[in-house]
């Protein structure tokens, strides 16, 4: 919410949500990204907040607006954040796997996401998207007017010196209990990295980020494959690594993990949908593969060729740099909050002089 600047003017701890998380999933028939998102204190918690103060602006991620059905009768102007297209994430995922139950889970959550985009259409006029990747998507079937405002980076991550000595290692980082980053991560290990360390031998292979399921735990078992879960040190290998590899085969949206690595001045090789929402260009800024083939070729590609790297590093810096930054980022966002401002100002406007009209007749 913004009120004159940025200020928490309220926080409060919810009780057990496992109940209202199946009644969403279950009864109501949201997906699960929305359910578990539900939070019945955050109704009665914001009509308090709104009978004391009146906000220029509410900003509310599109997973939480089912805990508000009477969105569309606010006074504030409301602006949805879609942090994904979730359902092109799992159109994806529902053409990849050839596994006959994981496809059964898949299109019904899928049917479930559509329903459940279409039903933001009806709570309000306004969303952000993090990619035109994103708006093409959903454009056709939810919220009218949608304006696209990326992810950022933080600007700490720039002041890195990319001709720092690099070690022999490849480094793959992201959320590690999210399906396609698992699938990845596997990939990477079992498909890509023996070829490479035929070339290398003394390659290492890190595995890096949060929440590793089980499968990728496994992976940190075979030889010459690292696993580190700490944030901290997330970014002190991503440094350290002579090339950052994102074998992804499905998702969707900005990767910020992708971003962060470009930030931190690491070499780059990922595939297309890695890629999507940023649009790095392919020889320029990073290297673009999709093939286990490709990535091996290209790996070696950089790898073997320190100048190109940190050639390579540079640009790709400068263009997270340009177009991610925290203050073009932010700059974007109060553009839409203006315009989404403006538009429920001229709607009360018209509102009030209908009513007055009406009265004079």
């Amino acid at each position: 919410m913004v009120r004159s600047g940025i200020e928490s003017i309220y926080m409060k701890k919810t009780g057990p949500l496992c109940f209202a998380m199946l009644k969403s999933y279950l009864f109501k028939r949201y997906p699960f990204s929305a359910a578990r998102h539900s939070f019945p204190e955050i109704r009665r918690t914001l009509k308090h907040m709104m009978q004391e103060v009146r906000f220029d602006i509410i900003h509310i991620q599109s997973n939480m607006v089912h805990n508000f059905p009477d969105i569309d009768r606010w006074l504030e102007a409301v602006v949805v954040d879609y942090m994904d297209a979730i359902s092109l994430s799992l159109e994806r995922r529902y053409r990849w796997t050839n596994q006959l139950m994981e496809k059964a889970a898949v299109r019904g959550e899928l049917g479930r996401a559509r329903k459940y985009e279409s039903y933001l259409k009806e709570c309000a006029t306004n969303g952000i998207v993090p990619s035109e990747t994103d708006r093409s998507h959903l454009a056709p079937v939810t919220i009218e007017k949608l304006d696209v405002v990326p992810n950022y980076v933080d600007d700490s991550l720039f002041s890195t010196d990319i001709h720092n000595p690099k070690k022999e290692a490849i480094v793959f980082t992201g959320p590690l209990h999210e399906p396609e980053y698992v699938d990845a991560a596997i990939r990477l290990v079992k498909n890509i990295f023996p070829a490479l360390k035929l070339s290398f031998p003394e390659l290492e292979c890190w595995i890096a980020g949060s929440n590793p399921s089980a499968e990728v735990r496994k992976l940190a078992l075979l030889e010459g494959i690292t696993l580190i879960e700490e944030q901290e040190n997330v970014r002190k290998h991503v440094l350290k690594a002579a090339a950052c590899v994102y074998p992804l085969r499905f998702g969707y949206g900005q990767k910020i993990s992708v971003l962060e690595a470009a930030a931190l001045g690491c070499p780059i090789v990922l595939s297309h949908i890695a890629n999507e929402g940023i649009e790095f260009t392919s020889g320029k800024e990073v290297l673009l593969a999709d093939t286990d083939e490709q990535f091996i070729f290209k790996t070696r590609q950089m790898l073997s060729n320190r100048i190109r790297r940190q050639f390579m590093a540079h640009q790709a810096q400068s263009f997270v740099c340009t177009f991610f930054s925290e203050k073009q980022v932010i700059d974007q966002l109060v553009s839409v909050y203006d315009k989404a401002a403006k538009q429920r100002e001229y709607y009360e406007k018209n509102k009030h002089e209908e009513k007055s009209g009406i009265w004079n007749l």
